[in-house]
């Protein structure tokens, strides 16, 4: 879109279909007259002005739909013939035709924001002004009287200029009241009519015939220019603090969900979108992306506000009021609490704003700050996987990235740097494997990946295959996970795995018994596969008896917690899972005696959830066990735990016997012998 094009703009209409003593002789000079004054506030930047001449209404509001005016109208003016409610279009030389000013006042309020002035130069229009303030113009000129075509011209020019001259709304209507009187005092040879009308209640003052009414909830209104406009509008603020990211790649589902949830002409959603998931998944990355992508679906700009904390929430809220964001009138002479105030009151106007409460962990700043009213759109981000119902939000939960997404994201810097592309290199069906265990041990995380790119992009010699090895003997702690770059991520995040996971574990407190349970919970789950996990395995595997309603209850409550910091994930079916590189730090956090107890007491459940199956006689029931049972039986658990194995062992060999698999299940039978043996 060109420079020009994105000029807020003032869209005028003029009208005249009358005829005889009715005509408005002084119309056209009026059209031309301020055509000439905005496309002099167009050449300076300030304005574009688009003009409908004889204007029908079918016409106008064709105008008003055009891409290139539709949510840019800084100004509507309307020249013609009116009366009270009615306001009087071209019917193609059959005479005046009539509609009603209300409902164009509803039909331009569509577009966000609504015009910001109106100014209705023709007669009669006083009882206009209020239907334009109900929809959220803020500024409206209208009129009392009768006015003289003649006058209303001279008055609307001075007006114009004025504004053009980078005046205020209040001082370009005081320098067109003071022309008008200077000139009414006077002989103007070839000027008609600037005596007041006949029967005129304002004989006294021609000038005083046109008025403004201001929106009661507008303060500032009448300092507003057309270079406010300029900001507001075509250069709107757009306060993200991270530029989009080259290497983005997936997520097509999710910023479509965004695009239909939070673009387009339609009030603001009813429930906000919350993009949720676990640490490093690419939440603020995407709300980047989003914000970027869609920048003009929000006329009113687009606002990043972290909110870690409510203290935080508070500071950052209020600097977007001033230079260089809202630019609020006299902000910098307020108080934090009047800041606070009228950002919140410019929240609440009809323009379509982007707010980003990133990092909100917290409901409750939510619930404080998320505007009830206006044309603001706000997106969450949140570790948080699960919200109430009541809380009004529609959560969009992040997965992994798909595999063939991971590989692109892992290799692109390489391909790049070699002067090829991602899928020349994948054509070797070698490193095309190499690089799917990879990006599977790496658990598709995106931050996991970004690392791992960038680990091999400086490392051009180093094989996928030999960084697959090294990332399988040490997981989470390889270092090239956990380092300093020299080109940092692109949201500033923090280069290190062990970091992003350690900011969610380290909340749990160890005095509080929920959050003891919840970890307790964590542990066990690291000693599992990377595979969903029953919850009546999960709570038995941490001493708890799954039948007792209590205990149920209790573990609901701890994986819970898990939800809120982004520790686990929740799966249609009920159960659980932890990130494969989670799984890996936790495990490696537990040691000795305490790694053999979770062990044994993981193995301890597995079998009496085998046996309780079993016992039906429907093998089926088992499946959501299996994968769990052949991971922890292959686990070498020689010493004092070796009973608890040869369970285990003979419970899965029955399992798969009944499953039909005797080959199988052969091997775990013969395991549990020459244990008990």
């Amino acid at each position: 879109m060109s420079a020009q094009v994105d000029l807020p703009v003032v869209l005028l209409a003029f009208a005249d279909d009358s005829v005889g003593s009715g005509r408005l002789h002084q119309l056209g000079l009026e059209a031309q007259e301020l055509h000439d004054i905005l496309v002099a506030g167009q050449k300076t930047g300030l304005c574009r002005p688009e003009m409908v001449p004889y204007a029908t209404r079918d016409a106008l509001l064709r105008r008003v739909q055009d891409e290139n005016v539709r949510n840019r109208i800084a100004i509507f003016h309307f020249a013609g013939h009116a009366k009270h409610y009615s306001l009087f279009f071209e019917s193609g030389g059959q005479g005046p035709a009539p509609a009603d000013g209300r409902h164009i006042a509803e039909f331009l309020s569509a577009q966000r924001p609504p015009p910001h002035l109106v100014f209705l130069n023709a007669c009669l229009t006083e009882v206009q002004a209020d239907a334009w303030l109900r929809v959220g113009t803020k500024v409206v000129i209208a009129t009392r009287t009768r006015v003289d075509d003649n006058v209303a011209a001279t008055f609307a020019a001075f007006f114009y200029r004025g504004l053009v001259g980078n005046g205020t709304i209040e001082s370009a209507f005081v320098e067109a009241v003071a022309a008008i009187r200077e000139r009414s005092a006077g002989e103007h040879p070839g000027r008609r009519g600037f005596g007041p009308p006949t029967g005129s209640a304002e004989a006294g003052d021609i000038a005083s015939q046109w008025f403004y009414r201001v929106s009661s909830d507008s303060e500032g209104a009448l300092e507003w220019t057309l270079a406010n406009a300029r900001r507001q509008l075509g250069h709107a603020p757009f306060l993200v603090p991270y530029g989009p990211n080259p290497q983005f790649v997936g997520r097509g589902a999710e910023l479509d969900q965004l695009r239909t949830l939070l673009c387009g002409d339609v009030p603001p959603p009813a429930r906000t979108p919350v993009l949720t998931g676990g640490g490093g998944v690419g939440k603020t990355q995407l709300a980047v992306e989003f914000a970027h992508e869609h920048r003009r679906c929000f006329p009113g700009g687009g606002f990043w506000i972290p909110m870690a904390s409510s203290e935080e929430a508070r500071l950052q809220v209020a600097a977007i009021g001033g230079p260089g964001g809202l630019d609020l009138p006299g902000f910098d002479g307020l108080g934090l609490e009047d800041r606070l105030r009228a950002v919140r009151r410019s929240w609440a106007e009809p323009a379509a704003r982007l707010l980003v409460f990133d990092n909100i962990e917290d409901p409750r700043l939510l619930t404080e700050w998320r505007p009830v009213s206006g044309g603001s759109r706000v997106l969450v981000t949140s570790r948080r996987q699960e919200w109430s119902l009541r809380m009004g939000v529609e959560p969009v939960h992040l997965p992994m990235l798909s595999p063939d997404d991971s590989k692109r994201l892992l290799l692109e810097g390489r391909c790049v740097k070699a002067g090829t592309t991602v899928d020349t290199l994948l054509a070797d069906t070698s490193i095309n494997r190499d690089a799917g265990d990879l990006c599977t041990e790496l658990g598709n995380l995106p931050l996991a990946l970004a690392l791992a790119g960038a680990f091999l992009e400086s490392r051009p010699s180093f094989t996928v295959r030999g960084y697959l090895a090294e990332i399988r003997a040490a997981s989470a702690h390889h270092p090239s996970l956990n380092t300093e770059l020299v080109e940092q991520l692109p949201t500033a995040h923090a280069p290190s795995i062990v970091a992003t996971f350690s900011v969610s574990l380290d909340v749990l407190d160890l005095g509080d018994a929920v959050d003891v349970l919840a970890r307790s919970m964590l542990r066990a789950a690291a000693f599992l596969a990377h595979a969903p996990i029953p919850m009546r395995l999960l709570a038995r595997a941490v001493g708890g008896n799954p039948t007792e309603e209590v205990e149920i209850v209790q573990a609901d409550g701890a994986v819970g917690r898990c939800l809120s910091l982004g520790l686990m994930d929740r799966l249609p079916d009920g159960s659980v899972q932890v990130h494969r590189l989670l799984a890996a730090y936790i495990r490696s956090l537990v040691e000795g005696d305490d790694a053999r107890a979770l062990g044994a007491g993981v193995d301890d459940a597995l079998a009496v959830e085998l046996h309780a199956v079993n016992a039906t006689g429907f093998p089926r029931l088992g499946l959501p066990l299996l994968d769990h049972a052949v991971h922890r039986a292959g686990v070498d658990a020689a010493g004092i735990e070796t009973d608890r194995v040869a369970r285990l062992c003979n419970n899965l060999g029955y399992l798969l016997q009944a499953s039909g698999d005797l080959a199988g299940a052969r091997p775990y039978y013969e395991r549990a012998l020459a244990i008990r043996e």
